[in-house]
């Protein structure tokens, strides 16, 4: 927090001036203990949702089971996306109220004034859809993500950095803290980066002021969609440097999400600049560098390294990268 100045948009999302918002008491609260009240709150309320609320959380994933979606893993996170949902926004206990609606009338006499003011603002968060900003943030340990359609920006904590990808998008509910925000519950990422295709999602399935709120599992549903569609290829060589690719990342123990949006960016490459390509070597092993560089912001990968491990120069590989960073 000292790192932000007076004058700064405030980390919070409020779109205010950090004078005006979090920075208006910083002199008069412990902001530390705050958000210790709010860490403890937010914990109890998972736990409480999945144990106390089990039955009915089951009831409402089977109420909205999405028979589009055909494999397992695909509904499973499915599922996974709609339960900060149903918790927030479901109306599935007596009088009409939600898990989060449940909690808070039972929790919110336990918290300081400050704790309970910022715990009052979760009741009325939405289901969006953001894009990572930037890993590497002013406040360490913090993505900076926007939301899409509005831009309004947050800072997210994070525990690994290789789990995320600037560029890449996330679903879920953002709730507030002391100068940051965090994910209720959970999120689901997105691979493709074609946000224009989600853009056009969220204009569909908004309603009103309520956002994604009341039509979320058909949203999601449609997302999930969207990424399951496979790249398709004009010519064959491009999917071989796919492969390739693919191999070697794998053999590098790479996790998954970034082996997807390599190939993502990789068919988006070939689809835009339709290269003509004699060896496979060297676009396969730009592709590998530009991922790590660029996308897992690895400042110890080494174009030399990644050349010889594909058998071929440093001069090609670099020409390449070049090529599909100013394209991509």
């Amino acid at each position: 927090m000292s790192k932000i100045r007076r004058n700064d948009p405030c980390p919070c999302g409020s779109g205010k001036k950090y004078k005006k918002c979090c920075g208006r008491n910083e002199n008069n609260i412990n902001m530390n203990a705050v958000n210790n009240e709010l860490y403890h709150i937010h914990q109890e309320l998972i736990s409480v949702a999945t144990t106390t609320f089990d039955n009915q959380l089951d009831k409402q994933l089977k109420l909205f089971e999405s028979p589009s979606i055909q494999d397992q893993e695909t509904m499973e996170v499915y599922q996974t996306g709609l339960i900060p949902w149903i918790i927030s926004s479901v109306p599935c206990l007596k009088n009409h109220e939600t898990i989060l609606k449940r909690f808070y009338r039972s929790t919110q006499g336990k918290l300081s004034m400050h704790a309970r003011d910022i715990f009052v603002r979760w009741l009325h968060a939405k289901p969006s859809v953001y894009e990572i900003v930037s890993i590497d943030s002013p406040k360490k340990q913090f993505l900076q993500v926007k939301e899409l359609g509005t831009e309004n920006a947050f800072y997210i904590p994070f525990q690994h950095a290789d789990d995320f990808m600037e560029g890449s998008l996330l679903v879920g509910i953002v709730i507030p803290f002391v100068g940051h925000h965090n994910f209720l519950f959970t999120m689901v990422k997105l691979y493709q980066r074609d946000k224009q295709n989600y853009m056009e999602l969220i204009k569909e399935y908004s309603v009103d002021k309520e956002g994604l709120a009341k039509s979320f599992p058909k949203f999601l549903t449609a997302a999930l969609s969207s990424e399951s569609v496979e790249n398709n290829w004009d010519n064959p060589v491009h999917e071989e440097v796919a492969h390739l690719f693919s191999e070697h990342m794998a053999n590098k123990d790479m996790n998954d999400r970034a082996i997807i949006e390599g190939i993502s960016i990789w068919n988006s490459f070939c689809e835009k600049e339709k290269p003509t390509i004699k060896k496979i070597e060297p676009y396969a092993a730009a592709l590998d560098y530009y991922i790590q560089k660029v996308m897992l912001n690895r400042t110890d990968v080494k174009q030399a390294e990644i050349a010889e491990e594909y058998e071929t120069s440093s001069s090609t590989l670099s020409n390449i990268y070049r090529r599909i960073k100013e394209t991509v």
